[in-house]
Parts: C-alpha cells; structure tokens; sequence
C-alpha cells in the first residue's frame, strides 16, 4: 500500500510530463481494480479476528495491526478520489492534444493516399524504369 500511495501522490512531482502524469493515473487505477480484492481480504481478517477475540485467542497487536491496515486502505482510497480530481484537467488537456495530433496524422495519411493515387505509377502502366525515375 505504501508503492500505491507514493505513486499516487502528486506531491514533488511534474504532472505537466506525460509520463509522471500516466505513472500517477496507473496508480490511481491500481486502487480502483484492486479495491473489491482488498476489501474482501480486511473482512476475512476482520471476521478470523472477531472469531478469535471472541475465543480469546487474539492479541491487541494482531488487532492493532489489523486497525492500522484499515485504516490506510481508508486513506489511499481517499487519496486516490482527490488525486484523481486533480490530474483530471491535465488528463483532459493530453487527451485533446493526442487527439488532435491523431487527427492532423489522419488528415495528413488520406491527403497523402489522394496525391498517390493521381500519380502515373499508381496504376502500373509506366513500367518499372519510369516508375523508379519518378521516385
């Protein structure tokens, strides 16, 4: 949990560069796939807990353990909402440049593809000499 929060923290770091921006997301990410898992794993040690202070079996640091790990689960699941309201501005602001810059390329290859197509070697009827010429 600990690699989880750093990496999803924001603080001391660049979100303006694209990679520490993807690094933080992926974090964020990594939070939202694994919540059922984890949640599921602090209830079963919630339950064995439960079932075994109830025979006397379990100790306070067992218990206190077990708090502390609840609680940052808590606090990386927070942390993991508010980071990803931060970055959502620089996420929005990548993804239209990515996009206009796959459109420019779209643009550029269909524009490309016409201009070939209206040369002569297009359709094969110069031979091979001529074509290698027009190159």
């Amino acid at each position: 949990m600990k690699e989880t929060s750093q990496g999803a923290q924001i603080k001391d770091k660049d979100i303006n560069d694209v990679k520490v921006l993807i690094s933080v997301k992926d974090k964020i990410e990594e939070v939202k796939v694994k919540h059922d898992d984890v949640l599921l794993r602090l209830d079963q040690i919630d339950e064995t807990l439960k079932m075994l202070s109830a025979q006397g079996l379990a100790k306070d640091k067992q218990m206190k353990e077990y708090k502390k790990l609840a609680d940052d689960w808590t606090y990386l699941k927070k942390l993991s909402k508010d980071m990803e309201k931060e970055i959502k501005k620089n996420l929005e602001n990548e993804t239209s440049k990515n996009q206009n810059q796959i459109q420019g390329l779209e643009d550029l290859l269909k524009t490309f593809s016409t201009k070939l197509k209206k040369r002569d070697f297009y359709e094969y009827k110069t031979g091979r000499e001529k074509s290698m010429q027009l190159i």
